[in-house]
């Protein structure tokens, strides 16, 4: 009898993932994902569109009048995870920065060393005469400088072969191999701490399972509603009128 708030709670409901599955991966660290925390942060911030729209309708004032506060939920994924994180826990790109200080001093550096290899592969370029030299790294081999067999004649007598190519050289210096040392340790750093925050961020979402769970079964019938309010106005259904007359 509502078909507007039918509409916006449909669409509202669409941008809520399955937040009983969610929880139960939660329970178990070994099966949390990042994806889960953005569906559930996602989802939360759904949430009250729905309401909204129920509270239009009477039927659903004493529902709506015991709805469970998640606020603390909300509160919790809004102010440690950041705002596009990460696919991969340990990345460093998981908690929001602001959270934790050497977090954010160490993914500093690790930004200021990427500025660091550029200019070291400008100064090797000038030092060697090779326009075409570059720095790279893969996780195989680390950091190295890669050089074309045209340009071998004119390699620094520093540079220390790492792995022959078929149209290449590659090389390592004493300085670029201390920076891939400073690097990978802040990288090892950067992903214990990540992975210590995500655990903390997941007990205390725990500590607020209770609530989350009671109103992932009300939207759970709240989304049974409106599908069958849905297939009825689609399929045009009415109540029948029982009656005890011989008629039909």
């Amino acid at each position: 009898d509502s078909p507007d708030a039918l509409d916006a709670v449909r669409v509202a409901l669409a941008d809520i993932g399955d937040l009983e599955r969610i929880l139960s991966r939660l329970a178990r660290p070994a099966t949390a994902k990042v994806a889960d925390l953005v569906t559930l942060r996602r989802s939360l911030a759904a949430l009250p569109v729905v309401l909204t729209e129920l509270a239009r309708l009477d039927r659903f004032s004493e529902e709506l009048a015991s709805f469970p506060d998640l606020s603390a939920a909300r509160t919790i994924l809004r102010d440690r995870l950041a705002e596009s994180p990460s696919a991969v826990l340990g990345d460093g790109n998981v908690i929001k920065s602001g959270v934790h200080a050497e977090l954010d001093e160490l993914r500093e550096l690790l930004e200021n060393q990427r500025l660091h290899l550029l200019k070291f592969q400008d100064t090797e370029r000038a030092r060697s005469g090779i326009p075409s030299l570059k720095v790279s790294y893969n996780q195989i081999y680390g950091y190295y400088i890669e050089i074309s067999k045209a340009n071998l004649g004119s390699a620094p007598a520093d540079y220390i072969r790492k792995q022959t190519l078929v149209n290449a050289e590659r090389y390592i210096t004493p300085e670029l191999k201390r920076f891939e040392e400073k690097l990978l340790a802040a990288s090892d750093r950067i992903a214990s701490i990540e992975r210590e925050l995500f655990n903390r961020l997941l007990a205390d979402l725990l500590a607020e399972a209770a609530p989350l769970r009671d109103a992932a079964d009300r939207i759970a019938r709240i989304d049974a509603l409106a599908a069958l309010a849905e297939t009825a106005r689609r399929e045009r259904f009415v109540r029948p009128q029982l009656s005890e007359e011989d008629v039909l």
